[in-house]
């Protein structure tokens, strides 16, 4: 409530009516005093939770709280209003310091590890609550924040009877001696006798932190390190402007240029808050704080960026700003706002828990006054768009802060195996950068004043030569999968691309040099784009638990999906300057080569391949976490057997006439063919026609919006269901999001080309099209958003799926191929073909296509989800026993005689070789020894 209460006190006492008035200096101080009182507040409760206990912490934190709100409340107009108006505040925000740490330390210490997540996080949720609260007083009492401070003054009370009710923590109480007293707490809180383990883990726990915590302590690692990261989390978190939205609600409503009730926004916000900070309390448990925190991260940056390109542009589409104020919110409670408290009580030894929480939540605290007390001044010094674009950049820094440094408290193996999918698939990014370049640079290039003019025809090229080199990118891919491994073919695909951007960027100013360097860095670009794709997935499928490779195989679309929202937004922000938005383009690849050095190993599957089983033993310990000095879980075994068996001869060199025998096979034959299909449709579904001619086919509707706001529109739209669709795909599978993700594009589309069809016909006047402008822009975002669940990602996301191992390479290339054909196809065709036929009969046909896809893929596309590759492989044979795991599974991988002994024993049956000698013969494992043909021990 004190957060939340300057954003609906302020207005009033700026309003008009008021009998009072202040100035915006006051009034950002009346907003930020409370933030200035809390660090005051945060050094208190320290000493308190150490000498006191934490149950009279948490009753000692009401006590100014309640003072304050009392001052609030019976502040009266006058020569000492705005005395009483600052003490208030100073009291409130004393409480708030004071209630910061004690909280999250108590829960920390008295629930059950396996709640501990999601209960942490309930200190957000009842901040939450509170914001909510303020907000609706407010708006019910707009005019009297005096009665809007007296009920706020109930809670402090109702605060304190509630602590007075709880047992003091039993790791308190141990830490003090109190062994009897701490079962007793123990009991009461879980509702049976303590543990004996986890008392006498206290126990030894007291033992070791007897001596009180002094600064000095800080400089132990086991201190400073939690303390640094923390610190540096918090400033990030404030720096990218969460609680100021929250301090300054009704003002920053009024800033963006929302065109609803400013009140009712802020309402909107505080329910949006408090709903998604429930919503993590549960997800948590689930994810884990890092991917949650980043997933934040880019999030907020989207949100900024959007704004802050709709306000530079001066656009007015009145539930543009509302909108994403309110994704901002959501995008931020899922992490910046939420885990740096709920870490609060977990990070830090028990000796140290108190005095290093306190200096913590002090400099939260401090940074929060900072940033909330130069809001002001930043607005009329950058303006508005400048300080949205600020927050943003802050967030995008606080994300890379999170994926470098953020430890995981909630499940490292989980956390290893999202790493490498992330880095596997950040080369991605570049690619939808190279997908959305065309349509922000073109419009620069054929501008009157920029020098060469491009005409028409050399701009179709400098769109199509992306997708023209693609089919090249795909053939050469294949070779370097199985030649060079996944690893290694994962850094060089980012070559081509950094060389194409650095030749668009460093384009000549007259020609012809100008189009051969824009032509030859689109063509390298293009190649770069068929050469990622099919890598990410085929190392994702590989290394990754079958539980986990549904989320992170549709990654690259995900990928795809937010570098075409970062290079429109770029477009937008740098309209005249293509070859800027080119040159920080060029990054990209380089960090994606730098991720994938540091924290991909060689796919197993590959290493087993080529004969190096140590390595791949190695990389598998590495992506599931298991230490070197820990025998590999049984379940891991037999994975590693089953890439033995299913390896078995692939590290010979095979001709063009065994992989053609192979091809008759069914688990060869029927996926290509599948695949294939399926990509077919996808690509002559429209899809990637309204993501490319998103502006000519918002002109063509005659709708009067800007279709550059459209394109970023649909890039968010796109980048938001990526993320909903990577876990989406964890637990519906694959056919189900494709056959709902077919209907609801045929639908979508349809409507538009029912809508055309009208205009064309004249059976609507131009004038009429105009008041149902939202009809078209509806479909086209409803199309894209349809298409993302699944005809867009899941091609790409099952190509390392359905291929056996041995063709692996080769039949992805070839899919890759003939797909990139596909979509080349459709990129250039689409503007003869509306010429031809008529835009509205172009868009029936991409409709009656989506339907025909929609039944192919009912009919014929398998269910991959949950499914091991082997048991994906045998459904292609015609297995009829395909469970999807289980004991089933173990059915139907074949195994050689001797296998059958491996689990128990090690031992091959009926003599005392290895599973590793079976397989790779005598000696092989001997130091320094030839492991046999084309294997050797590196």
């Amino acid at each position: 409530m004190n957060l939340g209460f300057s954003a609906v006190a302020l207005p009033a006492m700026q309003s008009v009516n008021s009998t009072v008035t202040i100035t915006d200096d006051e009034a950002s101080w009346i907003a930020s005093l409370a933030s200035i009182a809390t660090p005051f507040g945060c050094l208190l409760s320290g000493p308190l939770l150490d000498r006191w206990g934490r149950r009279v912490a948490l009753l000692a934190l009401n006590l100014p709280g309640l003072v304050g709100w009392i001052v609030l409340a019976t502040a009266k107009a006058g020569s000492g209003f705005l005395a009483q108006v600052y003490a208030g505040r100073l009291l409130t925000g004393l409480s708030l310091g004071m209630a910061s740490v004690p909280a999250a330390v108590y829960i920390a210490e008295a629930a059950d590890q396996s709640l501990r997540g999601m209960l942490v996080t309930w200190t957000s949720i009842f901040i939450s609550l509170g914001i909510l609260l303020v907000y609706l007083l407010g708006s019910l009492f707009p005019h009297d924040w005096q009665v809007v401070a007296g009920l706020c003054a109930l809670f402090p009370v109702i605060s304190s009877v509630v602590a007075w009710l709880l047992p003091e923590s039993p790791v308190w109480l141990v830490g003090r001696g109190r062994t009897v007293e701490a079962e007793a707490s123990f009991k009461r809180l879980r509702g049976v006798d303590v543990p004996r383990h986890e008392l006498d883990a206290l126990m030894e726990s007291r033992q070791a932190s007897s001596r009180a915590a002094i600064l000095s302590d800080v400089l132990r690692p086991q201190v400073w390190k939690p303390l640094l990261i923390l610190n540096t989390f918090f400033l990030f978190q404030q720096l990218s402007g969460v609680y100021v939205i929250v301090f300054y609600a009704v003002d920053i409503a009024h800033e963006a240029d929302v065109q609803t009730d400013a009140y009712l926004l802020a309402v909107l916000i505080g329910a949006t808050r408090l709903l998604c900070t429930m919503a993590v309390s549960y997800a948590t448990v689930r994810f884990g704080r890092r991917p949650l925190s980043l997933v934040s991260g880019v999030g907020m940056t989207v949100c900024m960026a959007a704004l802050t390109v709709y306000l530079y542009q001066g656009a007015t589409v009145p539930w543009f700003p509302a909108i994403i104020l309110i994704l901002y919110i959501l995008t931020s409670t899922i992490g910046f706002f939420t885990m740096p408290w709920a870490m609060l009580g977990e990070l830090f030894p028990l000796r140290f828990r108190g005095l290093a929480g306190g200096i913590t939540s002090c400099c939260a605290y401090t940074f929060s006054f900072a940033v909330i007390k130069v809001y002001p001044q930043m607005k009329y010094t950058l303006g508005s768009e400048g300080v949205f674009c600020f927050y943003g950049v802050t967030a995008l820094l606080g994300s890379v802060f999170v994926w470098f440094w953020l430890p995981e408290t909630q499940g490292k193996t989980l956390e290893e195996q999202l790493a490498v999918g992330f880095a596997a698939n950040l080369g991605n990014v570049a690619s939808g950068m190279s997908l959305g370049f065309s349509a922000v640079a073109l419009p620069a290039m054929q501008s009157a004043h920029h020098t060469p003019y491009v005409s028409d025809e050399q701009a179709s090229w400098i769109a199509s030569l992306v997708p023209l080199g693609m089919p090249g990118g795909c053939l050469l891919m294949s070779p370097m999968l199985d030649g060079l491994g996944r690893r290694r073919t994962l850094m060089l695909v980012n070559v081509p691309a950094f060389l194409g951007w650095l030749l668009i960027a460093t384009a000549s100013h007259s020609q012809p040099w100008f189009l051969y360097q824009v032509y030859a860095g689109r063509l390298l670009t293009g190649i770069a784009v068929g050469l990622v794709g099919t890598p990410a997935v085929v190392y994702v499928g590989e290394v990754l638990t079958k539980t986990w490779r549904d989320i992170a195989g549709t990654w690259s679309s995900l990928g795809i999906s937010l570098g075409i929202v970062m290079v429109y937004v770029m477009g937008s922000l740098f309209q005249d300057n293509w070859r800027l938005v080119a040159g920080i383009c060029c990054f990209f690849p380089a960090v994606s080569i730098a991720a994938v050095w540091c924290v991909l190993p060689e796919s197993p599957v590959w290493l087993v391949s080529r004969g190096w089983v140590q390595e791949a033993e190695a990389s598998m310990r590495r992506i599931r976490s298991v230490p070197l000095e820990e025998s590999l879980p049984e379940k891991l075994q037999q994975e590693l057997d089953a890439m033995m068996h299913s390896s078995t001869g692939l590290d010979k060199k095979s001709n063009w006439k065994d992989t053609l025998k192979f091809l008759k096979r069914p688990e060869a034959y029927k996926p290509l063919l599948i695949m294939n299909g399926f990509s077919f449709f996808q690509q002559f579904s429209g899809i990637y026609v309204v993501i490319m001619y998103t502006v000519t086919i918002v002109r063509q509707t005659g709708v009067q919006v800007d279709g550059y706001l459209v394109t970023v529109l649909i890039g968010i739209t796109r980048l938001v269901m990526s993320f909903v669709i990577s876990y989406a795909s964890r637990w519906c599978g694959r056919r189900l999001l494709c056959n709902i993700s077919g209907i609801g594009m045929a639908l979508s589309i349809g409507l538009l080309a029912g809508f055309l069809s009208l205009m064309h016909h004249e059976v609507i006047s131009p004038e009429t099209a105009m008041t149902y402008g939202w009809v078209p822009i509806t479909a086209l975002l409803l199309s894209v958003l349809m298409a993302t669940l699944g005809f867009l990602p899941l091609p790409f996301a099952m190509l390392g799926e359905v291929f056996p191992a041995k063709i692996k390479g080769w039949a992805c290339g070839l899919s890759s191929f003939l797909g990139t054909i596909y979509f080349f196809l459709a990129i250039k065709l689409f503007p003869q073909m509306r010429y031809w036929i008529g835009s509205h009969n172009v868009f029936i046909m991409y409709a009656a296509t989506i339907a025909i896809g929609t039944v192919f893929t009912y009919l014929y596309l398998p269910e991959t989800h949950g499914k091991t590759l082997k048991e994906i492989e045998n459904f292609f044979r015609g297995d009829d026993k395909v469970k999807g795991g289980g004991e089933d599974a173990k059915e139907l991988m074949p195994e050689p005689e001797n296998f059958e002994s491996f689990r128990s024993s090690g031992k091959a049956a009926g003599g005392d070789k290895t599973a590793r000698e079976v397989m790779l013969g005598p000696r092989a494992l001997e130091e320094g020894e030839v492991l046999g043909p084309n294997v050797t021990k590196r």
